[in-house]
């Protein structure tokens, strides 16, 4: 089938700059990576930075183009729903002529997903580039007739919205295969199969344990708990061929082999912090986004400060305690203090208490745990296959329809 031929636009063509500057009174208007740009206070959960007093913040009207400097290759621009202030860092644009909002939401989405934008702009770091003013004369838009553009709205909003509906519904899926396997593994790890002689366990994660086991410190059942710390960045000798250094984003439920950085034996001289802990420590996250993770040291190796290692096991298979932190990570998270930085710290970690059976029963209840996560990760590996296929078929959807590739019914 042969393409639509559509009459081509410069973006600067249909919109022109909006050079209204914010007094700080407005509430704050933020271009998201789904293409999406409202009031921020309109996202659950999101931060408010209170910027009232910065300088540069630019008006934004519902109808507006959103552009953000730093984001658009990722999907940060879109049509504005909402009135108030944009980030000086964000290009503001308002329509010339009467376009179809709808239509024009896809086709951005479509520019931003395509490289079309990521090809104008500048990387600065990862994840980051800089979108300029400058730039927005180099998009090209083909545009259809306005019935038309409506027609392709009509079309994408029916069909994107069964897709969307289908992802969801793996999305929970995803979920309910994750709730589980935790609900499943902290079973196995609080009584190992064990169904009578239980007593209550005083565990707040699992109520009941068999009569036989304890319940530990992890002070008590590991020799060494210590943590380490970052070299300073611009220390040219700290960083290179050594020793790997493990950070806190490193931490996936997995052996940790090799690292994204290693650190010097100049490095571990220097800096005293910088410790260097045995294969088979089992690692934790303290802080951030990535508290409660966990990892398993397969070689040698140091961490940052985020990272708590645990080594030297005495009655303690290093596997059991590595699943019991894993099953007790809501208790970990609760336990958690801090406002926008939750974290926990070595003290807290020392005095978590873990369920401990005799070492005979660790092996069996390891072998079961083990087995349990290659069951959850296969299961999890077919549904995010499933997603990640009707998240591409979505996309290529937009891109066909909003470039004429196929015929709208």
């Amino acid at each position: 089938m042969s393409a639509a031929v559509w009459p081509e636009y410069r973006l600067d063509q249909l919109f022109q700059f909006r050079e209204e500057l914010a007094d700080g009174t407005e509430p704050l208007v933020s271009a998201f990576i789904t293409g999406e740009v409202t009031l921020r206070s309109n996202k659950p959960g999101a931060i408010i930075k209170n910027s009232g007093k910065e300088l540069g913040y630019k008006r934004a009207y519902p109808g507006d183009l959103v552009i953000s400097g730093m984001n658009a290759h990722l999907g940060g621009l879109g049509i504005s729903d909402s009135y108030g202030k944009c980030s000086p860092v964000y290009i503001v644009l308002e329509p010339k002529a009467q376009i179809n909002q709808s239509f024009f939401y896809y086709h951005l989405r479509h520019l931003a997903v395509s490289g079309k934008i990521s090809s104008l702009t500048n990387t600065i770091r990862f994840n980051s580039a800089d979108f300029k003013r400058s730039d927005v004369k180099n998009i090209f838009v083909p545009l259809p007739e306005p019935s038309e553009q409506e027609r392709i709205a009509n079309f994408l909003d029916e069909k994107t919205a069964r897709i969307d509906a289908l992802i969801a519904e793996k999305a929970r899926l995803a979920n309910s295969i994750g709730e589980h396997f935790i609900s499943s593994l902290i079973s196995e790890i609080s009584t190992g199969g064990h169904r009578k002689q239980l007593k209550a366990s005083g565990l707040p994660w699992a109520a009941y344990i068999p009569n036989h086991w304890s319940t530990p410190k992890i002070s008590h059942v590991f020799k060494s708990i210590g943590s380490g710390t970052t070299p300073a960045t611009d220390d040219e000798l700290a960083y290179g061929p050594g020793t790997p250094w493990v950070t806190s984003s490193e931490l996936r439920e997995g052996v940790i082999n090799t690292t994204a950085k290693e650190v010097t034996e100049l490095a571990i001289a220097k800096y005293s912090a910088l410790r260097v802990h045995p294969a088979g420590s089992v690692l934790m996250a303290m802080y951030g986004a990535t508290i409660g993770r966990l990892g398993v040291l397969g070689v040698d190796a140091t961490v940052n400060q985020a990272c708590c290692a645990l080594s030297g096991p005495e009655g303690v298979l290093s596997d059991f305690a590595f699943y019991a932190l894993w099953a007790m990570r809501e208790h970990i998270l609760i336990t958690a203090s801090g406002g926008g930085q939750p974290n926990i710290n070595q003290d807290k970690v020392r005095g978590f208490r873990i369920p401990l059976p005799p070492t005979s029963e660790q092996q069996i209840i390891v072998a079961k745990s083990s087995q349990l996560r290659t069951n959850h990760d296969s299961l999890r590996a077919h549904v995010d296959e499933h997603i990640d296929r009707l998240r591409e078929y979505r996309s290529s959807l937009i891109s066909a329809a909003v470039t004429g590739q196929i015929s709208i019914p």
